[in-house]
């Protein structure tokens, strides 16, 4: 999966190399993801994480443009329980390489571009922890360890990207998307059953367009 990925990366860069129009830029920002789906907590905390990657822009008309990007995206979910007089806070992190593929609407005000996009993702694990923190107020003992839940955990995610991005000056963006889970965050057992939990995660962006 790893080589798929380097390809389509490749795929990307030679492409973008080939037309005039293309432009490529930087991007990065805040992650704010939970979990859907019918096996979902319902009491999950809001999980904190970040991305950062690269974009292509290439304009297929005066009005659309599509818009690759490679992601490094950090995804999860929190929650919380109590067994006596026992606490436990336990924290998800799964981190993905990401390749979105947007297609925008391209209109302007003046000076300043309103990209609205919709379009789908494919996600490759990176990574997958499980950090549990154990406190006990008749003891006041605090435990912490982290878990690698990676066995667990489907290599590859899909998912559909829902936003608006805004160009300023011509190469500084600002952003926001939703993206939405369309596969399953947890491998299915021998008997084909397992949790119906999916990662949607809300992204805040800033980016620079290396405009020619």
């Amino acid at each position: 999966m790893k080589y798929i990925i380097l390809a389509l990366l490749v795929f990307m860069m030679t492409f973008g190399l080939a037309y005039a129009q293309s432009v490529f830029g930087i991007k990065g920002g805040m992650n704010i993801s939970r979990i859907s789906g019918d096996d979902a907590i319902g009491s999950s905390d809001s999980h904190l994480g970040m991305h950062v990657g690269f974009l292509m822009q290439y304009n297929l008309m005066q009005a659309l443009v599509i818009q690759p990007e490679l992601l490094y995206t950090q995804k999860g979910y929190n929650y919380k329980y109590s067994v006596g007089d026992i606490d436990y806070k336990v924290s998800n992190s799964f981190d993905y390489i990401e390749l979105p593929l947007l297609i925008k609407l391209n209109a302007a005000i003046g000076d300043i571009k309103i990209q609205p996009f919709i379009g789908p993702s494919i996600s490759y694990l990176v990574s997958a922890k499980q950090k549990e923190k154990l406190s006990s107020d008749s003891n006041t003992t605090t435990v912490t360890h982290t878990n690698d839940v990676s066995d667990n955990i489907n290599n590859v995610a899909f998912g559909f990207a829902v936003g608006a991005e805004f160009v300023f000056m011509k190469k500084y963006i600002l952003g926001g998307r939703y993206n939405f889970g369309l596969s399953d965050i947890y491998k299915k057992n021998l008997t084909g059953q397992g949790p119906d939990v999916q990662n949607g995660v809300f992204m805040l962006n800033l980016g620079y367009l290396f405009n020619k």
